[in-house]
């Protein structure tokens, strides 16, 4: 009978022993893979380039997930990208525009064309010239969820004197010459 034990001992440990063989050699495989992987993600590294075709200011891209309010937010580091999907722009401080809100009541008066007046808050004393390049037909549809009982109207301005101290996301005043009374 001890005879008898041993023997499914010793059949038990080198079943065992098999088992952790075969498993070993599976993660020594897996091993080998994904260090292949990385070696082929390095040289790819290594090749890659990046090159504006154009002068300007480099700006992130926004998630334009769409999923809730506010969601031009950033792409964070380790977020999931996709194919296509654009991470990053360059904007050319002589092509800026001013995206301003217009409420109801005076987008009557407003039409493409119309001259302008920007002072940017971060520049006191800078009054930019601009023109209304753009006056939206719909009504800005974040405005809901702020109060529901106003509408306003995304209006574009386009600036006519670049500045290169201006970057994307400054805040500014807009006067806009609705008409000239002598």
């Amino acid at each position: 009978e001890a005879g008898d034990n041993r023997s499914r001992a010793e059949k038990k440990a080198l079943a065992a022993e098999a088992q952790k063989r075969s498993a070993l050699k599976a993660r020594e495989r897996q091993l080998k893979v994904k260090k292949e992987r990385l070696e082929e993600l390095r040289e790819q590294y290594k090749a890659l380039v990046i090159r504006a075709n154009v002068p300007g200011l480099v700006v992130y891209a926004s998630s334009g997930s769409g999923r809730r309010r506010g969601s031009d937010e950033r792409i964070d580091v380790g977020s999931s990208v996709r194919q296509g999907q654009t991470l990053i722009k360059i904007t050319d401080a002589n092509s800026l525009c001013v995206v301003t809100k217009v409420h109801v009541s005076a987008i009557r008066n407003l039409r493409v064309g119309l001259e302008a007046t920007v002072e940017v808050v971060a520049l006191p004393g800078s009054r930019i010239a601009a023109k209304v390049s753009k006056v939206n037909r719909m009504p800005y549809s974040a405005s809901w969820w702020e109060n529901p009982d106003i509408k306003v109207y995304h209006t574009e301005l386009k600036l006519l004197g670049g500045n290169a101290t201006l970057k994307p996301g400054m805040s500014a005043e807009v006067e806009i010459m609705i008409t000239t009374l002598q």
